[in-house]
């Protein structure tokens, strides 16, 4: 049975919606895990949906509620949600169970942008792109929540077993795919630096407009940098994001007489009715893990590929 299906709660008798325990998670990445995940054990509420910018998103009258009302808070971490900080500190302060879903990764697998020419502190949060850190990721979230819920620890590791065996399977697809990109253009350009954990996991070197944050814009710079590097090495397309404003690439792509390759989900998974074809011929929605990837890799694997097929 696939994870993209997942397990309903066959073990014990269901709970009314309004007598389960709520969950309130950040990002679109993560409510896709947690539901997988848990199931129909627990309400999931999600403060972000599509297409929405965890760097500068600020949190809402509601969203302050619903972090209020919350059994557990799910949130990222590695200040991802910058502006969510304050209000995420005052659940914790409230006695409400937080996971801080990146925080007991080793640092060797972390990776610290070098921004600017000089060294940063600060770690590159969009580490969903890389496998077997997302597996990494919820496994540590099923520890939690089987302690939190002991009865139901049976049901979470027989989802967790599908949903990190469909990271594997598209984790092979996705590396098998790029191989039939040229070795001249196996560099990744997009709008801001989310892709440096795709790129170390696909074999693609990858160039951004931006930092690693969308908070501050690039610079004359930083365009002029990117639209030599274009030119010098004849990159023949670069790419959108749909969490982010997609101007600066565009005028860079005009700049440079390059094709912009198609939008990319980076931030932010995208809409259930956006399906694309993966691993089996099997169709995979843009609102998961597993849809995400594989809209990516075929928007990234055409582009770059051109014609050399």
């Amino acid at each position: 049975m696939s994870c993209e299906q997942g397990f309903t709660n066959n073990q014990n008798p269901i709970l009314p919606d309004s007598e389960k325990p709520q969950i309130v998670v950040t990002t679109t990445h993560l409510r896709d895990m947690v539901t997988k995940i848990t199931g129909d054990r627990f309400r999931i509420t999600s403060l972000m949906g599509p297409g929405v910018d965890p760097h500068i998103y600020k949190p809402t009258s509601r969203d302050i509620l619903a972090l209020s009302k919350a059994d557990i808070v799910i949130f990222h971490g590695m200040m991802l949600e910058g502006r969510l900080s304050e209000a995420l500190a005052s659940g914790k302060k409230m006695g409400i169970l937080t996971f801080d879903a990146t925080s007991a990764l080793p640092k060797e697998q972390i990776i610290f942008p070098n921004e600017h020419g000089g060294d940063t502190k600060h770690p590159d949060p969009h580490v969903w792109f890389d496998p077997k850190i997302w597996s990494s990721i919820a496994n540590e979230f099923t520890k939690m929540i089987s302690n939190f819920d002991p009865q139901g620890e049976i049901f979470y590791l027989r989802n967790l077993k599908l949903f990190t065996d469909d990271i594997l399977l598209i984790e092979n697809w996705s590396i098998d795919q790029m191989k039939s990109i040229p070795p001249s253009q196996k560099k990744l350009i997009t709008s801001h630096d989310a892709f440096q954990y795709f790129g170390r996991s696909m074999g693609l070197e990858v160039v951004a407009l931006q930092g690693v944050s969308t908070t501050t814009e690039a610079g004359l710079g930083d365009r002029t940098n990117l639209v030599d590097l274009i030119k010098k090495q004849n990159i023949k397309a670069i790419f959108i994001e749909s969490s982010v404003n997609p101007d600066a690439i565009n005028e860079v792509a005009n700049e440079c007489g390059v094709i912009v390759g198609g939008e990319l989900f980076s931030d932010a998974l995208g809409s259930k009715d956006h399906m694309s074809t993966g691993p089996n011929g099997k169709s995979f929605p843009a609102n998961t893990w597993a849809g995400m990837m594989v809209h990516n890799v075929n928007t990234i694997v055409k582009a770059l590929r051109g014609n050399s097929l």
